[in-house]
């Protein structure tokens, strides 16, 4: 009886022992899905890691790049419309049509503090009918050197603006403009008629007859009647780049005068002529 009561007490232990050998076993299973990974698991994690980064890296270099040339793009794109409007500008500054020119001089004269600094009235000619008189005969040089006029401070060249009435062609050269003048009658004239400047007034054709009267002799001349003409006028004006100012301008014509004067109860015929130059700069 005592062997089987052993016996017994020897099988309930070892299948207690097995028991709990199981449950020790169930138990170190579940702990090892809670640890840390092992080494290769963590160089398989270090380079999907790497992977990742890597692409993305990628990913924003590509887009920096795709920007910075978007970028340069629009600078390009800005540095050309800049320079084309530039250009456009630096074209559409230029006058050439006889309206613009006429309005550049216009805007520029009266801003550009031009001064003249040589005005001539020449004496080409001179003749007193009846005597026959001839001024430009070589034994009147001293006449003609009272009258001619080289007078760089003479305020009646001063520079005037201009009408399109005044202009009969107007061309561009470059940066200098040629305007050619209509010519120009009248009973009357002073600076600026017609767009003729430095022109003989009637101050000084009265001075003229009075020096032509005393060289043949007579006294008590008076003027009857008479007209000016003005013509060949041509005028050449040099601009600064963006034809806002003048820098230079050279003035050339013709004048005549032809009249009737009366000496005592004698009418004759007096015709002068002068050609006329003025220079201006800035």
């Amino acid at each position: 009886m005592k062997n089987a009561f052993w016996k017994k007490a020897l099988c309930i232990l070892s299948a207690a022992v097995l028991v709990l050998s199981f449950a020790a076993c169930g138990s170190n299973t579940d702990e090892g899905d809670t640890t840390e990974p092992t080494v290769q698991e963590e160089g398989t994690l270090e380079f999907n890691e790497d992977l990742n980064g890597s692409e993305n890296d990628t990913q924003t270099e590509a887009s920096d790049n795709a920007s910075e040339s978007d970028t340069q793009s629009a600078n390009s794109e800005k540095t050309e419309e800049t320079k084309e409007q530039s250009q456009g500008s630096s074209t559409a500054s230029k006058p050439d049509s006889k309206a613009d020119i006429i309005a550049a001089y216009n805007s520029a004269v009266t801003k550009s503090g031009l001064s003249c600094t040589a005005m001539s009235q020449t004496l080409t000619k001179g003749n007193v009918s009846v005597v026959n008189y001839d001024v430009m005969a070589s034994e009147h040089a001293s006449v003609r050197n009272q009258i001619n006029v080289n007078n760089t401070s003479k305020a009646a060249s001063d520079l005037k603006t201009l009408s399109s009435s005044n202009v009969s062609n107007a061309t561009r050269s470059g940066n200098t403009v040629t305007i050619t003048l209509n010519t120009f009658s009248g009973s009357s004239v002073s600076n600026g008629s017609g767009g003729y400047v430095g022109v003989v007034d009637d101050s000084r054709r009265d001075q003229i007859i009075d020096i032509i009267a005393g060289d043949i002799g007579v006294s008590g001349v008076k003027l009857a009647s008479g007209s000016y003409t003005l013509q060949n006028g041509v005028i050449k004006a040099t601009f600064n780049d963006d034809f806002t100012k003048i820098t230079k301008v050279t003035f050339t014509a013709n004048e005549s005068y032809a009249g009737k004067l009366k000496v005592a109860i004698v009418s004759v015929d007096a015709n002068v002529s002068v050609s006329l130059s003025s220079t201006y700069s800035a």
